[in-house]
């Protein structure tokens, strides 16, 4: 059922005009030790920055706290795209976020108060249905950017466990996060 939401989800944005948009959020992952994007992050950095030279909009946006390893994947993932030509002043570091759930509040409230709601978020296939809902629930369009290469990097059963896990994810954020974005939506 998530595999068949995501694909009807991922077929739209493919289809929808994604220049109109004016910011590109990336989804942080792990970092290694020793401050190594792990290769998921890897990918979505990559990705991210050639979609910011293609479509140039308004800003960047990494995302992710620290998790095992320093730096944050935030910090991780801006360094990578300034050494990779992305000017300093285009980039947005959210560094202070533990899940999806999170990141994408912190990044609505930033974005809502430059009176920005669009955006194109860069993640894993399986992973752009459940932000979409969560930026959607906090008062901004995304349109989904999926990664390529991800699939071929893992086993078909890690990768259904992906799914899987996100369909977990996504029925925790149902029960109990949802109720969460509605408070804070109010709030903003």
């Amino acid at each position: 059922m998530v595999a068949i939401m995501c694909l009807i989800n991922l077929q739209q944005d493919i289809e929808s005009n994604i220049n109109s948009k004016k910011v590109i959020v990336i989804m942080g992952a792990a970092v290694w030790e020793g401050g190594i994007l792990s290769g998921v992050l890897k990918r979505r950095t990559h990705q991210a920055i050639k979609l910011f030279k293609e479509i140039k909009p308004c800003f960047i946006v990494f995302t992710g706290g620290r998790g095992k390893h320093p730096p944050t994947e935030a910090e991780a993932t801006s360094k990578e795209a300034i050494i990779l030509g992305i000017p300093s002043d285009k980039i947005i570091v959210e560094k202070t976020s533990k899940n999806s759930f999170q990141s994408i509040r912190n990044v609505s409230n930033t974005l809502s108060k430059q009176s920005i709601r669009n955006c194109i978020v860069v993640t894993d296939s399986y992973h752009i249905f459940r932000c979409k809902k969560m930026f959607k629930d906090f008062g901004i369009l995304a349109e989904g950017y999926p990664i390529t290469g991800s699939r071929e990097k893992v086993s078909i059963i890690k990768w259904y466990w992906f799914y899987i896990r996100e369909f977990l994810a996504l029925i925790k954020y149902f029960i109990i996060e949802k109720k969460l974005a509605a408070n804070s939506f109010n709030t903003v």
